[in-house]
């Protein structure tokens, strides 16, 4: 047979040598098993592209800003912030070299001729919010001179000229700090780290935990030898005495005012909580269980995450002193 013959017969679909062997379902089967490509519309996929694509940059950069600013309360993040600018006053009237380049310029700028001059707090404020200029070096790789770096020799310095100023003041009360409250100043610098994005060293972190043993322990003996230094710190608390008179006197009064602020007394009292945690109690949060009413606190201060199982709190009518019945106050 010619070429040009056995080509014809390929063409008119007769059977040649090659396909004699082939199984005459195999071309059915792979036909079946093959999916159809299914195209999809041109709604679908506009809605597709519409649900993925951001619409709003600014307000979803926003959120997340928001999202890492929760790491501490609004409260602390005020508390802290006004120690800094406290911290930072102090080393630019008294350590200045410790201070970052730009900073100081920034602040030169601002100083007009005056050599008493202090930065203002509201501009240091904006400085911490804004997180644009540094104002110590964090990672001490700017100088390798020993005194331009931050130590915690600096920071107790200056916690201990706070104490010397507020012993200068000449109030016997408020004559010393509590050993808190100068817990609280180390917690602002730790924020201050985290605030810019950097882990402390490790060396300065060692220095103020050590330190801070020989401070704890230098308020302490202080507390003991000074006549007039109050040995507790915080508030006292309210007798139950004191809570029944609250409870009777609010019940007499008709204002919406009291009828609120003997609710609140009554269930943080029962439920040993802040007051902070009180007025956040909504209806979802309770339920009666056998012969109580079973109240969940959702958010707590020391529970921040919310990692701790939630066991509601049981608390009972008190038939014997309705002025003090928490279920009368909640339906009141």
């Amino acid at each position: 047979m010619s070429v040009s013959s056995r080509t014809s017969q390929l063409d008119d679909g007769m059977e040649g040598p090659s396909s004699m062997f082939q199984d005459p379902t195999a071309a059915a089967r792979t036909n079946k098993a093959r999916p159809k490509r299914k195209h999809s519309s041109t709604e679908a996929e506009s809605a597709l592209w519409d649900n993925l694509r951001v619409q709003d940059e600014a307000a979803l950069e926003a959120s997340v800003e928001a999202i890492r600013e929760n790491t501490i309360s609004k409260k602390s993040r005020k508390m802290y912030t006004s120690s800094m600018i406290r911290l930072l006053q102090w080393l630019y009237v008294n350590r200045k070299e410790v201070l970052t380049k730009e900073f100081r310029e920034l602040m030169e700028r601002q100083n007009i001729m005056n050599l008493h001059y202090v930065p203002d707090k509201d501009l240091l404020h904006d400085i911490l919010t804004r997180r644009e200029i540094k104002p110590i070096d964090f990672e001490n790789k700017e100088s390798t001179d020993p005194k331009c770096r931050f130590t915690s020799t600096a920071f107790i310095t200056w916690l201990e000229h706070l104490r010397s100023q507020r012993e200068a003041g000449g109030n016997s009360e408020n004559g010393a700090f509590a050993f808190s409250t100068l817990s609280g100043h180390r917690s602002g610098l730790f924020d201050l780290y985290r605030h810019y994005g950097f882990e402390m060293p490790s060396d300065l972190s060692n220095s103020l935990r050590k330190d801070f043993k020989g401070v704890k322990r230098t308020v302490a003996k202080g507390a003991s030898e000074t006549k007039d230094v109050k040995v507790s710190s915080g508030k006292d608390p309210l007798s139950f005495e004191g809570y029944k008179i609250l409870g009777n006197f609010s019940l007499k009064q008709t204002g919406t005012e009291w009828i609120f602020f003997r609710t609140m007394l009554i269930i943080c009292w029962n439920l040993i909580c802040r007051a902070n945690n009180g007025i956040k109690i909504l209806y979802n949060h309770m339920e009666f269980f056998e012969d109580a009413l079973k109240i969940y606190i959702i958010h707590q201060k020391n529970d921040q995450e919310g990692d701790r199982p939630r066991d509601g709190k049981h608390i009972y009518a008190n038939p014997l002193n309705p002025d003090i019945c928490p279920l009368l106050a909640l339906g009141k």
